[in-house]
């Protein structure tokens, strides 16, 4: 049995980010088996393992346990997607070769760049952008969905923001007085799904939640009602947009290739 373990850094929107590649390498039968190693929490991996419940090829374990395979003499394969990439920490040798971008998985081969990936996951180890969105999937949980739709009591029209400390909206935009602030509002994360489908006014900032939902509706998983992206939500150095020319690569994942129902603002 061919085994891949894969590291990557512990966020949402970046295990998000590899979830094509993940169904791509299996798709391809390069491997019957992908670990994915995770260095924080129970929230963390609860997250992961709800991204690829349906498959049981991929399995999320935590960093001592990929330690313990180390041990063991288990033959594998590393995919190092981070960046700069530190393969295994130098301190676990495995049996089995080791992927970086250095040393990309699927060598020279040149991809297609689209602007989104070009200094991101795909293009270092020579996969076609495309393969991002192509190949992501998420089994919904409908039940978790319909339970935390019923626990808001959303009787009344609400608009939807996600927005925290510095990094917020104008609420001039914003169309109801019934606002719910999806930042953090569930432990599960994938239940906010049905909430926003029932609403006509929804304001989003780049962060994991505008991934999820662009990722969704690319892949027609949800229903594509209208999305407003207030771009300039995010004040970090490195993520701030000043204007529709500021070629964010965190912002250009959720606008490459664009969809008709979003509309950004400045």
């Amino acid at each position: 049995m061919k085994r891949s373990f894969i590291r990557q850094y512990d966020s949402h929107g970046d295990w998000m980010n590899i979830n094509g590649f993940v169904r791509y390498i299996l798709s391809e039968k390069m491997y019957d088996e992908v670990f994915l190693i995770l260095e924080v929490g129970e929230v963390r991996k609860k997250h992961c393992e709800m991204l690829y419940s349906d498959d049981p090829r991929i399995k999320v374990i935590n960093f001592n346990e990929y330690k313990s395979f180390c041990a063991s003499g288990l033959e594998f394969d590393l995919i190092d997607m981070r960046y700069p990439n530190v393969i295994g920490n130098g301190d676990f040798p495995h049996k089995g070769k080791n992927y970086s971008q250095h040393n990309p998985l699927f060598g020279s081969k040149k991809p297609t760049v689209d602007g989104a990936e070009n200094t991101l996951y795909y293009t270092r180890h020579g996969i076609d952008c495309e393969v991002k969105r192509d190949y992501f999937y998420f089994e919904r949980r409908n039940d978790l969905e319909e339970e935390f739709y019923n626990s808001l009591n959303l009787n009344e029209p609400y608009s939807i923001v996600c927005e925290y400390g510095d990094n917020a909206i104008r609420h001039r935009h914003v169309k109801y007085d019934r606002i719910i602030n999806l930042h953090n509002i569930s432990s599960t994360f994938f239940d906010i799904i049905k909430v926003i489908e029932n609403c006509d006014d929804v304001h989003l900032i780049e962060n994991s939640v505008s991934l999820f939902v662009y990722h969704m509706q690319y892949s027609n998983l949800m229903e594509r009602n209208k999305i407003y992206l207030h771009t300039y939500g995010r004040k970090e150095a490195h993520r701030k947009c000043d204007g529709p020319d500021c070629n964010n690569s965190f912002l250009n994942m959720i606008k490459c290739p664009p969809l008709e129902n979003w509309e950004f603002i400045y």
